[in-house]
């Protein structure tokens, strides 16, 4: 099986950036298919007894009712466990996602109250799930920050645990007391995150919220694996990202390679075929002086599916040869594809306007959205700005700053593009004309 790697352009300015784009290609299900698991964490803490929204029902209840129309939406025959957590974590329900969505009342314990501790939650879930063979996930509900067992950076190197045994974890926050941020660390590199705002129509969006969040899961049949990239010592790492099922940062993914150069380790999580799978995107900064053509990055990769380890060929990176010409703005006119360069541009900027909104005191968060609009719109990142409006709209209804910006987060980090596109499989890339200078955004 032969990954996919492309990248946008064969000539750099020197010290310019070089984007390259990679990841699996469409795997074949496996003839006998091992039906999947899924362990739902379900926050029983005392605020869970808070109505969702003014006017209506309790947030426990609005969950469990997102968990059953969840369990409805994954095959019925895959293997549900369902935890709820305060203080103590507690295994309430084990069977089918088939008998789960008929008979959601078969979860339903007294509601107890107390701390909120997602490190129960989560080795109680992967307890239950760690010996299973088919693909395993975890998908936590909350609606505030952990007030018992490991601290956020304790969980988020937990969560990095438990996906490298093949346990990848997604979670839905609810509410101003729930952090994006500190749900995105501890999903790590592999999960997805959505927020839910204390708002009657996100009460009545939050089934369909909780359906898109176990459509991955349901999918997914290859258990895990990961690429190898090593990049020529001549060249530099920049931003490295991950596409699909969201966009996401990633970091602690590169390290200098033996005898020289870089080597860029990219988990896979576990995946599926087709749009099910996913992506990254790899920034190159070329060397400040000209070279001529050659190879800048090998690749190779494994897969885990059935059991069993399969390589990925990595043959598809012999064809990234990077010419480096002359910084001469004025007279070297590069052609390139600018979708991979805008893609990183606009998680980016998303990040840019997160981290000012929480350095921002408090009823001043709407200028830096302004600000993050008025970018988006001239870079021509339509659905960035729409997210931005979005957050401006729900400020000048009154809804809490922190709500708005998790839902913000959450809502900027879905993936936009399409993989087969991003991997250069439906189409032929069009050259397109910038200078050196407008490769790096001057």
């Amino acid at each position: 099986m032969r990954m996919l790697c492309t990248v946008d352009r064969s000539m750099a300015a020197a010290g310019g950036s070089v984007f390259i784009s990679v990841g699996p290609p469409r795997m074949p299900k496996p003839s006998r298919r091992v039906a999947g698991a899924v362990a739902f964490a379900l926050d029983e803490s005392g605020s869970m007894d808070k109505p969702f929204a003014p006017g209506e029902p309790v947030r426990r209840h609005v969950t469990k009712r997102g968990m059953a129309a969840a369990a409805a939406a994954l095959d019925k025959d895959t293997v549900v466990t369902v935890v709820r957590f305060a203080t103590r974590a507690q295994v309430v329900y084990r069977g089918t996602a088939g008998e789960l969505a008929a008979r959601p009342d078969l979860a339903v314990e007294a509601h107890v109250g107390g701390a909120t501790n997602f490190e129960a939650a989560l080795l109680t879930c992967a307890g239950e799930l760690r010996d299973y063979p088919g693909t395993r996930r975890i998908l936590l509900f909350t609606d505030g920050e952990p007030t018992d067992g490991a601290a956020p950076e304790e969980l988020a190197e937990l969560g990095s645990r438990l996906a490298a045994e093949g346990i990848h974890i997604d979670a839905l926050g609810i509410g101003e007391e729930s952090r994006d941020s500190l749900l995105s660390g501890l999903v790590g590199d592999t999960g997805q995150t959505a927020h839910a705002t204390a708002t009657s129509s996100d009460a009545a969006d939050f089934q369909r919220m909780c359906q898109e969040l176990v459509q991955w899961g349901r999918e997914s049949y290859v258990q895990g694996g990961r690429i190898f990239l090593a990049v020529h010592p001549d060249w530099r790492v920049g931003t490295v990202l991950r596409t699909h099922p969201q966009e996401r940062m990633l970091s602690g993914c590169v390290a200098p390679a033996r005898g020289g150069g870089t080597l860029v380790s990219l988990p896979l999580g576990a995946f599926g075929g087709n749009r099910w799978r996913p992506a990254f995107v790899v920034e190159l900064i070329a060397p400040p002086a000209p070279r001529p053509s050659r190879q800048i990055v090998k690749a190779q990769g494994v897969i885990l599916m059935s059991g069993e380890e399969q390589s990925l060929d990595g043959s598809s990176a012999e064809d990234i040869r990077i010419q480096v010409v002359p910084d001469d703005a004025n007279s070297v006119y590069l052609q390139h594809d600018p979708m991979l360069a805008r893609l990183v541009e606009g998680v980016r900027l998303a990040d840019e306007v997160d981290q000012l909104v929480s350095q921002m005191p408090a009823g001043q968060e709407a200028g830096v959205y302004e600000e993050g609009l008025t970018r988006a719109r001239k870079r021509g990142m339509s659905g960035l700005a729409h997210d931005f409006q979005d957050a401006l709209q729900a400020l000048g209804e009154g809804n809490h700053a922190a709500d708005v910006q998790s839902a913000t987060r959450a809502r900027a980090a879905r993936a936009r593009t399409e993989v087969a596109d991003l991997l250069g499989e439906t189409k032929v890339r069009a050259p397109h004309h910038r200078t050196a200078d407008d490769m790096r955004g001057k």
